[in-house]
Formats: structure tokens, C-alpha cells, sequence
């Protein structure tokens, strides 16, 4: 349901429950003009005076109003923007110039120079200069608002300002690891209330799921700390940096509570091109009624509603570019952290693998030589390890988080190849509920989680001499096949067999 439909159905649909529109006693009511027969529909009507919308507790027509007057307000040009964005059209508008991301990057500087006085910006940057000042780091926020140099400047303040407050003051300038959480944050991020999906929006766009009926925490500050560190993950991946992320808030069979990120839209270094809501009870938009009025312009504009069931809002978000089984929820209304707790469980490996602390190779805010961003955690074992350096053709010791093609003992027993099995086992239900375009984008999602975590596909080259990386497309095709082979061990699975637990060859391929 779009803002117009909401509108419209907000004066004679469910929302008129909330008593928005007075209908005449006398007369009967004409359906095509809506007013009664016996007035007169050019009779001046008197003023009526606006109640200001009440910032802790907005009425839902008072929401609605403001949503629909920010359309209104908008040119041609930014509206049909604006719906490009939540309908996962992206034009021409992609790709980036390095001319004017460096440009942007450079004019940051005034504008934090200006601003930063008594910020823990200010304090970071006397801590750890190079960490401030990298050229990728800054790069992040100035993509976040879209090269607006003066709001890339604010939105880093922010940042800092946020990361300041939840975690410790020496960790300004470290990146956020999941040892920086403490028990309670983990409850809250294991609780998947918030959750990374296994697919992406037609735009390829990550989706990030707000579960409103899987959220767990003792303080607002645990949930707000396990999304901090989610989204600073998912800030490693330029193309998200780029095209945007979407947020879905989920609360179809469950209660609305209060929004714990408010705070953080507008600290992350991430551009959220679209918000949508999917609720079932009316009374829902009221609880969320706060969250909504708190959205600056270019979110309130591209913010979507939907109310129905399950199956109606998960149809209703496809409308926009959204998969069908995107989200972890079925038809039934069945939630799942099945994908999130494996994902969870690989960035553990990962950042325990890896425990060298970042240095940024470029301490000065000059175009970068390489793509290394201040919060990947991509920093090669190899390198620091091996005294040879190693080609990227030939690869003589692959990393405990590759996945090996082939066949053998040595390529099933493979740590990242164990991994591998278990996530596809997790996502196997998933995945054959899939459409053939939607099994393609989840396994590109796959392809993707895997290489955020430091892991490549690698063939064996040389009768296995050495191993060399594969292509994208070569990999999306080995996780197409690993599903396909995992398939007998779920029927073994459904019959009594454990899934998962076998240490046979169906998680290996040939690649040819």
C-alpha cells in the first residue's frame, strides 16, 4: 500500500477507527464526491484550526498527514526519485565518480574542522588521527549522504558521538568485534530482532529485517549496541555503501514497541534507501506512531506501510522489489534465526582467526590505492603469516574460511567447507521455496556473506599442486550445486538421519 492508498483509505478504511473524519449526520453520502448531497460543494467552509502533532505521542492521522504533505512538497523529478528508490529502480545513477567522491571527501574536512569542537570526533581524532582521517573510512559517510559533503560531515559526528556512548572511549578508534559485546548484547543479537536476509531487493540492495516478534533485551542499550555492530558488518561491503540498504520492520503477529534505532538512522555510515512497515493490527501504527514522526524528509518519503497478513504483506513487498521469501518468516507466521545464528558463528571464526588490529594503509585523506575499508575485517592470514608472498594465481595454503571445489577427504574436511554444508543445511527450506530468480539472488547473497568473511572459492589447479580463486560466477554455480546435492541428505534428515552432522562428499563439486 502506497502513501496515496493509505490516504484514501484512511478516511473510510480501518484507520477511521481513529475518528479522523467527522461524516455528517443529514443527507446521504455521495460515493464519487464524498461530501453529503444536500450541501453545497462550493460553499466556503471555515477555518479549522491544526492541532501540532505531539513529538512523544503523534496520532496516527497526524503521521499520515505529514507523510502525505512531505509527498506533496516534492517535485516531479523527487517524487519519481523518491519511487525509484522504493521500488528498487536504480537508473543510471550507480555509478560512482571518483572525481566527485573525492571532491566530497576533501570538503568533509571544513565542515569537521568547523563542527567537531567538544565532540568525540575531536577526542577520536586526538587519539588515532590516521583512523579519522582514512580516506575509505570517510568515504563511507559521504556515499551514506549522498556526496553531500556538510551532511557526510554531521552524520560522522554523529557516529562517533553514538559509538562513544554505547562502547568504551579507548574503542573510538578500533573497529567493533563481537568481544566488544558483552552477554547481554549477545542475548540481543542472537535474539534476531534484528537479522541480515539471505537475499537481496531487485536493486541488490541488502535487506536488513527488523523482527519485531523475535526482539530480546534487558536495556535499550543491548539491542542498540548488537545493531551498531550489524550495521558497521554491513558497512564493509561497498556495493551496499553505494546502492543503499532497506529496512523491513516486521511486526504481523506481534506487538509494536518501542523503536531502539531512532538514533541510529542517522549515525551509521550506511544510506537507507527505503523503510518499510508490515503490521497487521491497526493499533500497531499508532505504537509505531512515534518512530514514524521522527523520520527526517528523505526517509518519511520513502517510507512504506502494509497491513495485512503474512502471505498479504509478504506479496505486498514483492510489489517493491522485495523477494517473496526473503524475509525469516513463513506463510505460517513460523519466525527463523537459523541464517542469522550461522552468520553470527562465522564472523566469530573470522574475527578470531584474524586478531591483528586494523592499520590503515592510507593515513591521509588522499584517494586511496586500494579498497581496504577502516572496519573490514578482510586482512589476509597469509600475509602476516607466510614468508613468501603468495600470487593471486597460484594459492598454496588456503585460509580455514575458503571453500574448496573438487572432491576427497581433504576438501570435505576443509573447516570452511564444513561451514559451507551447514549453512546451505540451514537454508535449504528456504531455498526450495524459492522462485529460479530468487534462488539465484540467494546464492548470490551466499557468494557474498562467504567473501565478507574473508573466505574465497577456490578450484584446484596443477593435480592439486596449488588452488586458485574462481569467479563469481563459478562460485554462484558451486552453491547451486552443493544445494542441489544436500537435497538426499534432508530426505535422510525428514526420515530420523541427523542433517548436518555427516562428514560425507555432498558438500564438495567438481568444477570443470
Amino acid at each position: 500500500m502506497n502513501l496515496v492508498e493509505e490516504d484514501n483509505f484512511f478516511n473510510g478504511g480501518c484507520f477511521g477507527l481513529f475518528g479522523n473524519k467527522k461524516q455528517s449526520t443529514s443527507g446521504s453520502l455521495n460515493l464519487f464526491s464524498g461530501m453529503p448531497e444536500s450541501s453545497n460543494a462550493f460553499k466556503k467552509k471555515p477555518a479549522q484550526s491544526v492541532t501540532p502533532p505531539d513529538k512523544d505521542n503523534p496520532s496516527p492521522d497526524q503521521v499520515i498527514s505529514i507523510l502525505a504533505g512531505e509527498m506533496t512538497k516534492l517535485s516531479v523529478q523527487e517524487r519519481e526519485k523518491a519511487e525509484n528508490d522504493v521500488h528498487g529502480i536504480l537508473g543510471s545513477n550507480l555509478e560512482e565518480i571518483p572525481e566527485v567522491l573525492q571532491q566530497c571527501v576533501s570538503e568533509m574536512e571544513f565542515f569537521l574542522e568547523a563542527n567537531k569542537r567538544g565532540t568525540a570526533f575531536e577526542l577520536a581524532e586526538a587519539m588515532d588521527r590516521a583512523y579519522t582521517s582514512n580516506f575509505d573510512f570517510r568515504a563511507m559517510f559521504a556515499r551514506a549522504e549522498r556526496y553531500e559533503p556538510s551532511a557526510a560531515a554531521e552524520r560522522m559526528i554523529r557516529f562517533f558521538d553514538l559509538k562513544k556512548t554505547l562502547f568504551r572511549t579507548e574503542l573510538l578508534t578500533k573497529d567493533i568485534l563481537l568481544e566488544h559485546l558483552d552477554e547481554d548484547d549477545m542475548e540481543s543479537l542472537r535474539s534476531g530482532g534484528l537479522q541480515f536476509c539471505p537475499a537481496r531487493d531487485s536493486a541488490g540492495r541488502p535487506i536488513m529485517a527488523i523482527m519485531l516478534g523475535l526482539r530480546k533485551y534487558k536495556r535499550p542499550e543491548n539491542a542498540q549496541r548488537a545493531c551498531f555492530y550489524m550495521y558497521c558488518v554491513l558497512a564493509q561491503d561497498v556495493e551496499a555503501q553505494k546502492r543503499g540498504i532497506v529496512n523491513v520492520s516486521y511486526a504481523v503477529g506481534t506487538p509494536v514497541f518501542k523503536s531502539v534505532q531512532i538514533g541510529l538512522r542517522q549515525a551509521i555510515p550506511l544510506h537507507i534507501a527505503c523503510q518499510h512497515f508490515a503490521y497487521d493490527d491497526p493499533f500497531a501504527y499508532w505504537s509505531a506512531g512515534k518512530g514514524i514522526f521522527l523520520l527526517n524528509k528523505v526517509h518519511r518519503v520513502r517510507f512504506r506501510s502494509h497491513l495485512g497478513t503474512h502471505v498479504e504483506c509478504q506479496y505486498a513487498l514483492a510489489t517493491y522489489g522485495i523477494p517473496k521469501n526473503a524475509l525469516p518468516v513463513d506463510e505460517m507466521g513460523n519466525f527463523s534465526t537459523d541464517f542469522h545464528l550461522a552468520w553470527i558463528q562465522k564472523r566469530k571464526e573470522v574475527e578470531e582467526c584474524q586478531p591483528i588490529p586494523y592499520q590503515p594503509r592510507n593515513a591521509s585523506p588522499s584517494y586511496p590505492q586500494n579498497g581496504t575499508s577502516p572496519f573490514s575485517l578482510e586482512r589476509s592470514v597469509t600475509e602476516s603469516t607466510s614468508p613468501v608472498p603468495q600470487s593471486f594465481g597460484q594459492i598454496r595454503d588456503p585460509r580455514p574460511s575458503d571453500i574448496l571445489c573438487g572432491r576427497g577427504k581433504t576438501v570435505v574436511e576443509h573447516p570452511g567447507n564444513a561451514w559451507f554444508r551447514d549453512l546451505v543445511d540451514k537454508t535449504m527450506m528456504q531455498y526450495e521455496s524459492c522462485t529460479r530468480t530468487e534462488k539465484a539472488s540467494l546464492g548470490a547473497m551466499i557468494v557474498t556473506m562467504v567473501k565478507d568473511a574473508g573466505g574465497r572459492f577456490l578450484k584446484p589447479e596443477d593435480d592439486g599442486d596449488y588452488w586458485e580463486e574462481v569467479d563469481d560466477h563459478t562460485a554462484r554455480k558451486k552453491v547451486a550445486h552443493t544445494f542441489r546435492n544436500r537435497r538426499k541428505f534432508h530426505g535422510q534428515f525428514r526420515s530420523g538421519s541427523p542433517m548436518g552432522t555427516s562428514n560425507n562428499s555432498g558438500g564438495a563439486m567438481s568444477t570443470s
